[in-house]
């Protein structure tokens, strides 16, 4: 089965594990900020999307006033997500879900299955072609050796 675009009706809910302070419109029932440390993952119809994000601010923009999905996220401090096998440390994120992108700053620590962690200061992430752009990284030092005794 081909994977689900990202999209900002992606998402079904929101399950909160911590946040200090939550802003939630009681007319749409919308939540709007969220001051922490934050702990929450959105759950997304297809599981291997499912975000799970941690961060000290946290803000979610929708689309409308009707829309129960994220359309957009901003994250600031101690910034720690794990989508799609990557764990991703950053000061800053912006993620745009209606288009698929998400754009991170300051201090970025990136770790892919059975890899080193690299370490940029600005990536950009394609979530739905899995496509990373990193600025000013750092390769973590290779070592190859050679088969032969």
């Amino acid at each position: 089965m081909a994977q689900e675009k990202f999209s900002s009706d992606s998402f079904e809910a929101i399950t909160i594990r911590k946040a200090k302070e939550l802003e939630l419109d009681t007319k749409t029932f919308q939540i709007t900020n969220i001051t922490g440390p934050v702990d929450l993952t959105l759950i997304s119809k297809e599981e291997a999307n499912n975000l799970d994000l941690k961060a000290d601010v946290l803000e979610i923009r929708y689309a409308d006033d009707i829309s129960k999905s994220p359309s957009f996220i901003y994250m600031e401090g101690n910034v720690d997500i794990f989508i799609q096998g990557r764990k991703i440390l950053s000061d800053k994120a912006d993620i745009d879900l209606e288009n698929g992108l998400a754009v991170f700053t300051g201090k970025i620590i990136v770790t892919l299955p059975d890899s080193e962690p690299i370490t940029a200061k600005r990536m950009t992430l394609n979530m739905n072609t899995s496509k990373l752009t990193l600025t000013d990284m750092i390769i973590p030092r290779l070592s190859i050796t050679d088969p032969t005794p």
